[in-house]
């Protein structure tokens, strides 16, 4: 039997868009970072393994760990909801729904407070080694309350509330306005601060160096960078008004040339899907400089689409392109219906409404998991079947490597395993198909990297 939750937006989706916000999914059980992961098991216990960098696996220390470790007593009895994992840092959202970070801190990335506030943005370019932090176990972010998600990326991190306004709070880098706090001049900020202008929102993502919204009516937003398209709109709008009157004559002017392609600092909407009338998003997910959107037609029909850098066939529509800021079909087989979407650094991920996982784009590291059909290929350009899953009820795309978890809790991983982020220790570096990561406390390997494991 399929989640129940993903059943209740299918059936109910035209009755809920456009009322009062409803989130997108009920997931967060697992989750896939750039080299390691997170999961929480039917008890309600957090475990972690992979690349322990910097201390992202909320572990004590930052020794690596090649088979699941639990970290529930990292929480003090606090119980979780839901996690993240990062690219170096980690997230949780407690059961009174506050957010949690823990690993690399460096110029306050996790935006609890623990670093040199004194240091200014200004600056940053002469921060040495001794303003680097490292956080081991998970610390509340006190700026915002009543959290329902948090996602993040390598440099900016996003949390979507769950209060009157159902707003959304940007930290870190904003080199490239993936903050969208519409301010040119905040190069990056160490706290969470409000999203310009944006409320009502139900699902938030965030990419390499670009964020993606969407609200209740159904609409996508999106800001930061837009080189290669990934912010889904034919054109990047002019400054808004208020920054036309304080900008000096040469930045209006340097502006006017820059602002149609490079970024945008403020939530912009989406181009629409071609020959779809009045589209109904609800789900998005942002992958490294690619875009995914489930939606919903007039006529009741749902389809997948997908925007940004194509160079790898991340897109799923049969071709290989530099990019695309127009929405592009998701080319799946007619009668497969998709409920879940998550997409990866180059490669994107789809599950069906049968509990079987479609994988295309990258698959430099095997992230597609199906030997049979792409065992030589580099990349695919349109979604296949991965190998050896059943009554799958999440999904979860990493930078590399892949998790999926079934409804009676099994949990599966494939893809790079170079840091055991898939739970294995093995001298083969990839794992081409869905293998069960045992979820048991067991004595670390004494070689503890599997890329520096001798040869058998």
């Amino acid at each position: 039997m399929r989640s129940f939750c993903k059943y209740f937006v299918l059936a109910f989706i035209f009755f809920i868009i456009g009322t009062t916000p409803q989130f997108a999914f009920e997931s967060g059980k697992i989750s896939a970072g750039k080299d390691y992961s997170l999961y929480i098991d039917n008890k309600g216990e957090v475990w972690a393994w992979g690349n322990n960098y910097s201390g992202k696996l909320g572990y004590d220390n930052t020794t690596d760990k090649i088979y699941p470790v639990k970290i529930t007593a990292s929480f003090n009895g606090t119980s979780i909801k839901k996690v993240l994992a990062g690219c170096n840092n980690s997230f949780a959202i407690d059961k009174d729904n506050n957010v949690l970070a823990w690993g690399e801190n460096l110029l306050d990335y996790l935006g609890v407070g623990l670093g040199n506030e004194t240091i200014q943005e200004c600056c940053q370019e002469y921060i040495g080694p001794e303003y680097k932090k490292e956080i081991y176990t998970p610390t509340k972010i006190q700026e915002v309350k009543k959290a329902y998600d948090v996602t993040s990326s390598c440099n900016h991190s996003l949390i979507l509330t769950n209060n009157n306004e159902f707003k959304v709070y940007a930290w870190g880098e904003g080199y490239m306005g993936q903050l969208g706090i519409n301010d040119r001049n905040r190069s990056y900020i160490y706290r969470p601060m409000e999203v310009y202008n944006l409320k009502d929102v139900i699902d938030v993502s965030a990419g390499n160096s670009f964020s993606v919204a969407l609200r209740s009516d159904g609409n996508v937003y999106t800001w930061g960078d837009n080189k290669y398209g990934q912010l889904g709109v034919s054109f990047v709008p002019f400054p808004p008004p208020n920054e036309l009157f304080i900008m000096p004559l040469r930045s209006l002017i340097n502006n006017m040339i820059n602002y149609t392609s490079e970024y945008t600092i403020v939530p912009t909407k989406t181009s629409n899907p071609e020959n779809i009338t009045d589209p109904q998003v609800y789900q998005i997910s942002a992958g490294g400089d690619h875009a995914l959107a489930l939606v919903v037609d007039n006529a009741s029909v749902t389809s997948l689409w997908a925007w940004g850098r194509n160079d790898m066939g991340q897109l799923g529509n049969k071709k290989v392109y530099d990019y695309t800021n127009i929405p592009t079909k998701v080319l799946l087989p007619d009668n497969v219906t998709i409920t879940d979407i998550s997409a990866g650094q180059n490669h994107s991920l789809a599950l069906d409404s049968e509990g079987n996982v479609w994988a295309w784009g990258d698959n430099t590291y095997k992230q597609i998991g199906n030997s049979k059909i792409v065992e030589n290929m580099s990349y695919c350009t349109i979604p296949v079947k991965v190998e050896g899953l059943k009554n799958i009820a999440e999904i979860s795309a990493g930078a590399y490597h892949n998790l999926a978890l079934s409804e009676d809790g099994t949990l599966y991983g494939w893809g790079s395993n170079k840091y055991g982020q898939l739970g294995k220790y093995s001298n083969n570096l990839i794992i081409e198909e869905p293998q069960e990561i045992e979820i048991t406390e067991k004595d670390q390997p004494t070689y503890i990297l599997p890329r520096l494991a001798p040869e058998k």
